[in-house]
Formats: C-alpha cells, sequence, structure tokens
C-alpha cells in the first residue's frame, strides 16, 4: 500500500494486483500505513485521507481484526520476533493471522516473507523503496 502510495519501485506491482484480484489488508496495517505516512514521511493528515479513502473504496477491503486474530497474531510475534534480523510488527503477525489458506500476501518485507513461508502463506514478493524484492 505504501509503495503505491508513495510512488516507489513496487507501485506498478501493487497497482496491478489491486486491479486485478480481490485485495484487502488487517485493519492494524492500515494504522501501520497511516503513521507511517503521517510520522516518517510528513504527509498533513488531511492528504493521508485523500490518498488513502480513494484505495479504499475502490477496491482494498478492511478486515477487522477479531479477538481469535488478534490472540494469533500475538502468538506469531512471540515465536518468531528477532529485533535484529526478523524484525516483523503486530500489523505485520496480523495480516499473517488473517492470511487464509488460499491468500497470497504481497510484501517487499524480508522479514515477513521469512514469516510467511515458515507459516505457509504464500507469498508475492514486491519490489522494496531500493527496487530489491525480498528472496526467501
Amino acid at each position: 500500500m505504501l509503495s503505491l502510495l508513495l510512488g516507489e519501485p513496487g507501485d506498478a506491482d501493487v497497482a496491478a494486483l489491486i486491479q486485478g484480484a480481490d485485495c484487502a489488508t488487517a485493519a492494524p496495517c492500515l494504522s501501520e500505513a497511516v503513521d507511517h505516512l503521517i510520522r516518517r514521511t510528513g504527509v498533513r493528515r488531511g492528504e493521508v485521507v485523500d490518498r488513502l479513502e480513494p484505495l479504499i473504496d475502490a477496491s482494498l477491503g478492511i478486515l477487522p481484526t477479531e479477538n481469535r486474530v488478534a490472540w494469533e497474531a500475538g502468538e506469531i510475534r512471540a515465536e518468531h520476533y528477532e529485533r535484529k534480523r526478523v524484525s516483523i510488527s503486530l500489523a505485520d503477525c496480523t495480516i499473517l493471522a488473517v492470511a487464509g489458506p488460499n491468500d497470497k500476501l504481497a510484501t517487499s518485507d524480508a522479514a515477513l516473507v521469512e514469516v510467511a513461508g515458515k507459516l505457509g502463506i504464500s507469498v508475492i514478493r514486491l519490489p522494496d523503496s531500493k527496487g530489491k524484492r525480498p528472496n526467501g
């Protein structure tokens, strides 16, 4: 989502995925995107709304975080998180917890790719802000 909103190297891949498939993200991932846009890139709050609402309205579903999902996300992070090598956020773990057996996770995050692989979740590897796709 951030790649598309910030015009990074993976933006075309993300646009194609959103236009051609049933795409969704977990509510905490939306929160993380809003935080990143405001706090790390300096986008004004009103502009964040202007950028995100059309994307959400057009094709990106936001999945609620149910108790079971929140619990599972905590367990995933407790089992797989390593601060220096596998630094996955709770939002990352939430998207792993909501992923179904037929879902594919689109990401440029190497740590998220690694954990998804361990959990048997299929991944679409997107280029990061430097244009590099994660291994795994």
